[in-house]
């Protein structure tokens, strides 16, 4: 679990101890698994969005150098690395790589998967991830950086040691 999944800067992810995932039928057929994780704030910040990632590991990530607007086709990162066809998170917006125009300059595809087109400022940072369903590592999901479930809220102001503890309830019908 963690928390700003668009903007994974210094907090760590949580992993849930074995005692926070327990099993339950949930009616014929369904086995719901309950996934509980506390956040502990080590500076003041605010929460607004927690998620349930396929690891711990936080996927590659790049930074933005330059402001960027909602508008803008291109932009520019710390470092090389990336490929076409790529997909990334750049804060709450989904974009795809569609070329680099040199090592670190991509040419990129806007509000990608419903999305909406955002802005993004120096040192924002980009994170790696498959679309939803998507499959861009030759049939090897999930990936580092999949998204098993999100959910946004109004942010939630932490001073530091303030903790959060978010309860996921995950459903399985067969």
């Amino acid at each position: 679990m963690d928390v700003a999944p668009y903007q994974e800067f210094s907090e760590a992810r949580v992993t849930p101890s074995s005692s926070g995932l327990t099993t339950a039928t949930v009616g014929s057929g369904t086995v719901g698994y309950f996934l509980v994780g506390t956040l502990t704030a080590s500076t003041g910040e605010s929460v607004g969005e927690s998620f349930i990632g396929m690891t711990a590991t936080k996927p590659a990530s790049f930074t933005v150098n330059g402001n960027v607007t909602n508008v803008q086709t291109s932009l520019t990162v710390n470092t090389n690395g990336a490929l076409a066809n790529q997909y990334y998170q750049m804060n709450n917006e989904v974009i795809q790589i569609s070329s680099t125009a040199a090592s670190n300059v991509w040419n990129i595809t806007r509000a990608q998967n419903g999305s909406s087109a955002g802005t993004a400022k120096t040192n924002d940072v980009l994170t790696y991830g498959n679309p939803p369903g998507g499959n861009s590592d030759a049939g090897n999901n999930p990936l580092n950086g999949d998204m098993f479930a999100h959910a946004g809220f109004q942010a939630l102001a932490l001073n530091s040691g303030d903790s959060i503890q978010f309860t996921w309830v995950v459903s399985i019908t067969s």
